[in-house]
C-alpha cells in the first residue's frame, strides 16, 4: 500500500529488455470500466517509430509527487520528469499537491461535491495532484502536466473524476514537428462519490513520442476538481551494452478505497440557473427546486436570469462570479421608478423540502443597494430571517463576489431570498451558484 513506500520522488527504473515488433497503429488502452473509453489514433503514423528488429531496453518510472523539486515553488516533481506551470504550452492554470480532500467539508462537516476524499489508496495521508476548478479557474481553462523531453511508449496512471461540473482529463503526446496529439479521454463524471475507488488508465502509444502531457478542461462551474496520482511513464532506447540488473518497482495497483461514510443525512443540491423555463415561462430554475413568483401581493418585481452586466451603469455585478461574461446569474433591475424602486420586494423560493442549510455568492453594488435576506419557514408558517445584509458591499463591478453558508438550527420546510430595492435605480442585487442542503431519506 502507499503507507509503506518511503516519499521518495521518484522510483527506481524496472528495466525490461525485448525485440520489439513494429508497434500497433492504434494505441492500446487498458482502463477500468468507464462510460467513455475514447482512445483518438488520429494522425498517430505520423510518430517516429523504432526499429522493427532494434534491441530496446524499457524503462519505467513512476513518479509519486510526495516533494517537489523546489518545495518553495512546486512546479517541478521527480528531478524535472514531470512539470506544471501558468502559460507553459498554453496552460491557464497549474495541477497542485494535495492530500486528503481537496476541500474543506462544508456545512454539517459535508464533503464538497467534487474531488476525491483521499489518495489512490485511500489514505488521507497520501499526496496527489489535482485540479482546482474554483474561479477563475472556469470555465474551459486548461492544466497541463508536461514530461521531460525523451523517448515514451506508454504512460500508466491513476485518476478521480467526481463532481457534477467535470470536465475533460486527456492524455496527449507530441512527436516531430511539435504537433500535440490525444491518444486517450475522458469526459465528465467518471465517479459517483469523493469515496469512490479512483480508476487506473493503461496507454500504450501507437509510435514511440518524444514528450507527454496530461490536460485538464474545467466545465462550467467550480464542481469539478480532477485527481491523478501515481504516474508512471514507459521510455525506451536502443541497447548496446550489456543490460542493467533490473530494480524492484514498489505496485502502482490501487489498494481499494474504503467504504464511503453515509451523510448526515443530507445532500447539497446546487442550482446554477442556466436551467430554465421548464413551466413554460422564465420564473422556474433547476426543474422546479426554485421559483420566483410574479408580481403579487407580497412580491413586486421577479429576479431574472442574465449574464454579463446589467443594464444601468455604476450598478450590479460586471459578470458572473468566475470572471466569464457568459455565466448566468440571477439579478434584480431596479431601474424604473414606480416598479423597480423604492421598496420593492423580490422573492426567490425553493420548492418543499426539508432543508439544513444554504450557500450562495452575491454581489450587491450601487449607490442605492437595499437589502438582501434568507428566510425560513417554521412549522407554523411564519418566515424567520436567518441572515441579512444591508446597503452595497461591493465598490465597483468589478470587485469579487461574496460568498455566505448559513446553517440553519432545525429542519426548515421552504427557503426564500428577499431582496427589497433602494431609493433610486442604482440598487442591482445579485446572487449566484446557490446550494440548498437538502434532508434525504437516511436522515
Amino acid at each position: 500500500s502507499t503507507s509503506s513506500l518511503s516519499p521518495s520522488v521518484s522510483a527506481s527504473p524496472t528495466v525490461k529488455v525485448s525485440h520489439s515488433a513494429q508497434p500497433s497503429p492504434t494505441p492500446s488502452v487498458n482502463d477500468s470500466p468507464g462510460p467513455s473509453d475514447s482512445p483518438n489514433p488520429d494522425s498517430a503514423g505520423d510518430l517516429p517509430s523504432p526499429s522493427p528488429t532494434a534491441l530496446t531496453r524499457t524503462m519505467e518510472r513512476l513518479c509519486l509527487f510526495a516533494v517537489a523539486d523546489d518545495p518553495g515553488n512546486p512546479t517541478s516533481f521527480c528531478g524535472g520528469l514531470w512539470t506544471t506551470s501558468v502559460g507553459a504550452n498554453g496552460a491557464d492554470f497549474a495541477w497542485q499537491q494535495i492530500s486528503g480532500p481537496v476541500r474543506p467539508p462544508g456545512l454539517f462537516g459535508l464533503p464538497r461535491p467534487t474531488g476525491p476524499e483521499a489518495g489512490p489508496s485511500g489514505s488521507v495521508s497520501e499526496i496527489y495532484l489535482y485540479a482546482d476548478s474554483r474561479s477563475p479557474n472556469y470555465p474551459s481553462k486548461a492544466a497541463h502536466l508536461i514530461s521531460e523531453t525523451d523517448l515514451f511508449t506508454g504512460v500508466r496512471f491513476l485518476y478521480h473524476m467526481y463532481g457534477s461540473k467535470m470536465g475533460s482529463l486527456a492524455v496527449e503526446v507530441q512527436a516531430g514537428g511539435g504537433v500535440w496529439m490525444r491518444v486517450w479521454h475522458k469526459d465528465g463524471q467518471q465517479q459517483t462519490s469523493a469515496g469512490d475507488a479512483w480508476r487506473e488508465a493503461d496507454v500504450v502509444f501507437p509510435a514511440t513520442a518524444e514528450r507527454v502531457r496530461l490536460v485538464y478542461v474545467t466545465g462550467t462551474l467550480a464542481f469539478g476538481d480532477a485527481a491523478i496520482g501515481r504516474v508512471t511513464v514507459f521510455q525506451t532506447s536502443v541497447m548496446s551494452s550489456p543490460f542493467p540488473s533490473p530494480s524492484p518497482l514498489p505496485s502502482t495497483s490501487p489498494s481499494p478505497s474504503p467504504a464511503t461514510s453515509p451523510s448526515p443525512g443530507y445532500r447539497l443540491r446546487v442550482c446554477d440557473f442556466t436551467q430554465e423555463e421548464v413551466h413554460g415561462d422564465s420564473t422556474h430554475f433547476c426543474w422546479g427546486l426554485w421559483t420566483t413568483p410574479h408580481q403579487g401581493a407580497e412580491v413586486d418585481l421577479e429576479w431574472r436570469a442574465r449574464s454579463g452586466g446589467t443594464p444601468t451603469t455604476n450598478t450590479g455585478p460586471d459578470t458572473g462570479p468566475s470572471g466569464s461574461s457568459d455565466e448566468v446569474y440571477l439579478c434584480i433591475e431596479t431601474s424604473t421608478s414606480g416598479t423597480g424602486h423604492p421598496n420593492k420586494r423580490s422573492h426567490l423560493l425553493t420548492q418543499d423540502g426539508m432543508y439544513r442549510g444554504v450557500e450562495f455568492q452575491y454581489h450587491m453594488y450601487g449607490e442605492s443597494i437595499g437589502t438582501l435576506a434568507v428566510e425560513i419557514e417554521d412549522d407554523g408558517g411564519v418566515w424567520v430571517e436567518v441572515w441579512r445584509q444591508d446597503g452595497q458591499v461591493q465598490q465597483s463591478g468589478s470587485d469579487a463576489w461574496k460568498e455566505e453558508s448559513i446553517a440553519f438550527t432545525a429542519a426548515a420546510q421552504p427557503v426564500r431570498f428577499v431582496s427589497v430595492s433602494g431609493d433610486s435605480f442604482r440598487g442591482d442585487t445579485a446572487i449566484c451558484c446557490v446550494g440548498v442542503y437538502m434532508a434525504t431519506s437516511t436522515s
